[in-house]
Order: structure tokens, then sequence, then C-alpha cells
């Protein structure tokens, strides 16, 4: 795998508007976050949804990431209104923008312009914690081996499934509360075309600010190639569930 280096001259980054540069750091920001959030999440779940002691803690670590990617995603639409549009820095690159960070970002604008499951599962599941909600949606959930307490000398191999177990169910009833399985899969569906559509304008839009900042040949000029001689495939990846600790530690 090739990667290239660019480095930003201090000076140059310097010469843009305040406006540019907080919407040039922020979308960077943005765009590295909901990546590493995508990767751990994909890490976690291998799409077994079958709950037995396994499946279930699979389950319950990869939809904890997949949360706090809506309220990421949510964070995301707000600082495009703010920092883009709000500034109208969106008027002077439309143009400037190639064909995929246009298309990214009406179809980031779209999704967001109207109800969306995104914001549904950051209001009413991923950032505020209601614990009747927790009670009454875990009564509509079978008493089933999900019902459980997993402990563990080490905190960090504790696992309180029953809970989890209602924190998927409030966001199954979001989605479709008929179809597990089904709603789960429309979930990250969804969360991976706004990340996919968020990245598409975020690169464009740096792309263009260096372009319109910096030298002529600002790419050639600074690309320095970084050869990456291992990277695992994402399907070889996985988060482990459980992990060794040392005495002194297993109280955390």
């Amino acid at each position: 795998m090739e990667i290239h280096r660019i480095r930003v001259d201090p000076e140059l980054f310097r010469t843009a508007p305040m406006a540019d540069r907080a919407l040039f750091l922020g979308v960077g920001h943005v765009s590295n976050e909901l990546n590493w959030l995508q990767r751990v999440m994909l890490f976690s779940f291998k799409g077994a949804i079958e709950l037995d002691h396994i499946q279930a803690y699979e389950a319950g670590q990869a939809m904890a990431f997949g949360r706090i990617i809506a309220g990421k995603l949510h964070e995301a639409n707000g600082l495009l209104r703010r920092s883009y549009f709000g500034t109208k820095l969106s008027i002077e690159y439309r143009d400037r923008l190639n064909p995929e960070a246009r298309l990214g970002l009406d179809n980031f604008n779209n999704y967001f312009s109207s109800g969306n499951l995104v914001t549904r599962i950051r209001n009413h599941v991923a950032f505020h914690y209601n614990a009747d909600r927790l009670v009454r949606d875990l009564e509509d959930t079978p008493p089933d081996k999900s019902w459980c307490l997993y402990l563990s000398k080490s905190n960090m191999n504790s696992f309180y499934s029953i809970s989890e177990t209602a924190a998927v169910a409030s966001m199954i009833k979001n989605i479709d509360a008929e179809d597990i399985e089904g709603s789960m899969i429309r979930y990250l569906d969804e969360v991976g075309s706004c990340i996919r559509n968020f990245n598409d304008f975020s690169q464009g839009y740096m792309i263009a600010f260096c372009e319109r900042y910096f030298p002529e040949n600002w790419y050639k000029s600074s690309a320095e190639v970084i050869n990456i001689h291992f990277a695992p495939l994402l399907q070889e990846i996985s988060l482990p569930l459980f992990i060794g600790v040392d005495e002194e530690e297993k109280g955390q």
C-alpha cells in the first residue's frame, strides 16, 4: 500500500482567512474520528445476530460504537451548517469542488434535511440515558439467555448483557421493531453511506483549499511516498472480546 504524505506549509496555511482554516481543520478532524470509529465498529461486529454469550457481546460492543457514530454524524452536519454554509464558503467553493465532493455534499445534506435514522438514534438512544425507557423496551424482549450478567475479577471483562439487550432493543424500536437483523443491517448501511459522503466532501474541500492557497505544483513538490508493507484485510481483524489483565489492574 502506498500513502502520500503532504506537508502543510505554516506560512501559506495562515494566508487563508480564518473561516477557511477553521473548516479545513474541522472537516479533517471529523473525518478522522468517523473513520476510526467505523473501523472499530466493524472490527467488533462479525454479523452474528443470535444472542448467545459471544454474539451478544459482539453485537453490544459493535452497536455501542454505532451509537457514538450517530452523535458524531449529527455534529458533522452541524459543523457544515455553521462553518461551510453559514460562512458563505459554500458559495466560494461550489465550483472549486470536484464532482465526487459535490455529490457527497449533496447526498449528506439531503439525508439530514429531513427526519432520518441517524438523528433519531442520536436523540433517543445514543447520548441521552433514559433508564425508564430501557425498562420499557426490555419488557418487549423475550427473557432468553441474554437476560444475564457476565462477571469477571477485571471490570474490563465484565459484560452486563441484560442492560445491553435493553439498549439494543431501544435501537431496534427506532428502526424496525419487527426485524432485528434487518434493522441492524439498515443502520450499518445508512451510517456507512453518511460517512462515505462526508469523506468525499471533506477530501474534495481540502484539495480545493490547497489548490487555492498553495503553489500550483503543491502536490508534486511536497509529496512524500510512504510504503505500508503490511496492511491486514478488514475481514481478518477482530476486536478482542476479552483481554488478559495484570493483577494490579484487575480493579479497572
